[in-house]
């Protein structure tokens, strides 16, 4: 995080080596401006790209221009999310270089917590700022709101615990939590166990007295066995069941209740 406005108008960057690369690389671009193409006060609008001196480092960085006045000029610097009235002779036009590396500051969200009363209080701004500015934290976005931003989940991971940021300001009476209740969802009624003797039998013998291809699966006594018919529709209605059961290894199938199982 390297801007704090409000815990819902925040900046971010990535901390990754493809970030700190485009990073350094308009650093050296900006630090090589020695002879800057000043701005024209009567040739500036609004949204307008430029190059702006930050007061605090009186180095240069990308900027979006946000209100013109007499004497200044306030800018948005658009790689770390601050803004600031800077003089009209700190500001200049942005080197061709500059113009092609993505902003690398991300505005967003803190998901999960709503200001305590209409607006965010002093407090609750100060306290995100303490638990987030300058620090690697870990973020998960929750979707993009209407302003464009990002509702972002945080997470300081640096400690011996996991560290909520959201929960922190909670915890610290600076904010109210906005997370929907965990809802229980209804059990969808029981469905009715089926008898086997609904189930149809095939029909191995259509006649009395004519040979049929049949295999002997199970044989209790000759006078109690079991056997399949040998056609081309019964192999295909085992393949069938076959596949079908070999579905419940991968899908939530419903499972018998002792209390609700009866013979048969």
């Amino acid at each position: 995080v390297t801007t704090v406005d409000t815990p819902h108008s925040f900046y971010i960057q990535a901390v990754a080596q493809s970030s700190l690369d485009e990073l350094n690389q308009l650093s050296a671009h900006l630090s090589a401006i020695t002879s800057p193409s000043q701005l024209v006060k009567s040739s500036v609008a609004k949204g307008d790209l430029c190059c702006a001196k930050f007061s605090k480092d009186g180095s240069w960085y990308r900027a979006e221009v946000k209100e013109i006045l007499d004497t200044h000029c306030v800018v948005h610097f658009l790689d770390y999310g601050n803004t600031e009235r800077v003089l009209w002779s700190d500001i200049v036009h942005c080197p061709v270089e500059c113009t092609n590396v993505p902003i690398q500051a991300i505005r967003c969200a803190l998901y999960g917590v709503v200001p305590l009363d209409s607006k965010w209080s002093p407090p609750a701004v100060e306290a995100m700022q303490k638990l987030t500015v300058d620090k690697p934290l870990l973020g998960q976005a929750h979707g993009q709101l209407p302003d464009g931003s990002f509702s972002v989940e945080l997470m300081d991971t640096s400690g011996e615990k996991d560290v909520n940021i959201a929960a922190e300001l909670v915890l610290g009476g600076v904010a109210a939590s906005s997370k929907p209740p965990v809802v229980t969802p209804k059990k969808a009624p029981a469905k009715p166990n089926i008898k086997v003797s609904s189930l149809p039998v095939a029909a191995i013998f259509s006649r009395d007295k004519e040979f049929s291809l049949v295999t002997v699966t199970t044989v209790d006594t000759p006078h109690c066995f079991y056997l399949q018919a040998v056609t081309q529709s019964s192999v295909e209605s085992l393949t069938l069941i076959t596949n079908q059961l070999q579905l419940l290894s991968s899908a939530s199938s419903s499972q018998l209740l002792k209390s609700s199982v009866a013979k048969g």
